[in-house]
């Protein structure tokens, strides 16, 4: 039986009007996905590093969670 692969996590952080927020990504089956305590969100690796699809979809769950009333 084959080993299970754990992905391995990257600690990012952004700030988001004036305050500084903290989340962790994986990158796993071609995807990278964002992690944070306002949700988790996903996208397909392309030719953008991952680092730089994590920041973008952290900005969104930041906005997201706004328009959710979280912030």
């Amino acid at each position: 039986m084959a080993k299970k692969h754990t992905p391995r996590k990257y600690e990012i952080s952004r700030e988001f009007e004036g305050n500084a927020y903290n989340a962790s990504y994986f990158i796993q089956s071609k995807m990278v996905t964002l992690e944070c305590k306002y949700g988790t969100k996903s996208t397909q690796l392309g030719t953008s590093p991952p680092q730089t699809l994590a920041r973008l979809l952290f900005g969104e769950a930041l906005r997201d969670a706004k328009a959710r009333g979280e912030l």
